[in-house]
């Protein structure tokens, strides 16, 4: 399923778009089967290609990198991607929703300078790392309630923790920062700790001692977002993880994130995922 935003296809990778979770291996003898792929777009879920055997060729925002075997690449809802060429490879694919990541992963993921350079996995924690997603392709199979399924969610976290782990060793230590991505990731520290009584971008741009306009340019060339963007996706995904694992009315959820008049806060929901906070609740509700 494809939607369209200003231009940039956003692909479902899941038949359920509320549901969130897919596990997929793929191997492909040629091509892909249809050109979806080869379209620039982005997706819903955090996107993790796990490279089994052959060769990959991706361009994510704009850069282009070329996978082989214990390769992992991760690809963040934000980011416009294509796959230029693959043949004769096998992969997994392994796609997850925000609402369905733990705080602490989600966290570092969300302050990775992007696009985030794939990573090379090698002896014990290739096997590792593959043992995981082996495990997860299983229950995922075997699930038949697959959205409510907190032993899928517990290995899917284990498995972006071995991510991140490895990401960290390898990878983050040698990048070095452009002025972009130090304001935007000092944006989203603030961002993380502020969303639910800072809303205007202007009240960052105050506290990181910059214009509000220049805040404005550097997460918009650092993230391909805009600033108001990420405050209201950072909102409407702790509404989704409050909706889907706690007890609270839905009154009470529009109270905690800041919002007096809880009829706006439902528009508010409703214009961005599409359907109400009660549907919403009623389709993901854990308890």
């Amino acid at each position: 399923m494809k939607r369209d935003n200003k231009h940039i296809p956003i692909n479902n990778l899941t038949d359920n778009p509320q549901v969130g979770i897919l596990v997929k291996r793929r191997k492909f003898q040629k091509d892909l089967p249809d050109d979806s792929e080869h379209i620039a777009h982005r997706h819903d879920e955090h996107l993790f290609l796990v490279i089994e055997s052959g060769e990959i060729q991706l361009e994510l925002d704009f850069q282009q990198y070329i996978l082989r075997q214990n390769t992992v690449a991760y690809i963040h809802p934000s980011q416009v991607h294509r796959i230029l060429d693959l043949q004769h490879s096998s992969f997994a694919i392994i796609g997850i929703s925000s609402v369905h990541i733990k705080d602490e992963y989600f966290n570092i993921l969300e302050q990775l300078f992007l696009p985030a350079k794939p990573i090379f996995v090698s002896g014990e924690h290739a096997k590792i790392l593959s043992g995981t997603v082996e495990l997860c392709e299983s229950i995922y199979n075997s699930t038949v309630d697959r959205a409510y399924s907190s032993l899928l969610s517990d290995y899917l976290n284990a498995f972006i923790g071995l991510y991140v782990s490895q990401y960290l060793r390898n990878v983050q230590s040698s990048e070095k920062s452009n002025r972009y991505q130090i304001v935007t990731k000092a944006f989203r520290e603030l961002l993380e700790k502020h969303f639910s009584n800072m809303k205007k971008p202007g009240e960052y741009a105050n506290i990181l001692n910059i214009s509000p306009s220049y805040l404005r340019e550097c997460v918009r060339i650092a993230t391909g977002m805009s600033v108001t963007d990420h405050i209201q996706n950072r909102i409407i995904l702790e509404a989704k993880r409050l909706l889907c694992h706690s007890k609270k009315t839905i009154k009470e959820i529009a109270i905690y994130l800041g919002y007096d008049d809880h009829s706006y806060f439902s528009r508010l929901f409703k214009k961005a995922v599409g359907i109400t906070a009660h549907e919403f609740r009623n389709e993901n509700h854990l308890f």
